[in-house]
């Protein structure tokens, strides 16, 4: 999969740009966007998964061996891993059951 995830190289440059996915359990998370009962979500089930199909299918093929955590993708650095947030992991528990909040 390409590395780049297809954006143009004026949105690569542009400052603060960064993709943020999620990692548990081999599973890949993203962001929902406009629901506020589930702020994360499997990746696939995101409300933007059809828009910036591409994108999520990428980070998906880049991340699914990946340890668990927050996993930023800025275009200078590629993938770095940080560790979960208290309201990350609470809404990942919602779908994973081996969670135990």
């Amino acid at each position: 999969m390409s590395k780049d995830f297809g954006l143009t190289k004026k949105s690569k440059n542009r400052e603060g740009l960064a993709v943020i996915f999620y990692v548990w359990n081999d599973v890949v998370y993203a962001m929902n966007h406009g629901d506020l009962n589930n702020l994360i979500v499997p990746a696939r089930l995101a409300n933007q998964y059809q828009k910036y199909f591409h994108i999520i299918e990428a980070a998906i093929a880049d991340l699914e061996d990946k340890s668990n955590g927050r996993w930023v993708y800025t275009g200078s650095k590629g993938w770095e891993r940080f560790d979960f947030a208290l309201e990350e992991t609470l809404e990942i528990a919602k779908f994973d059951s081996s969670i135990v909040v």
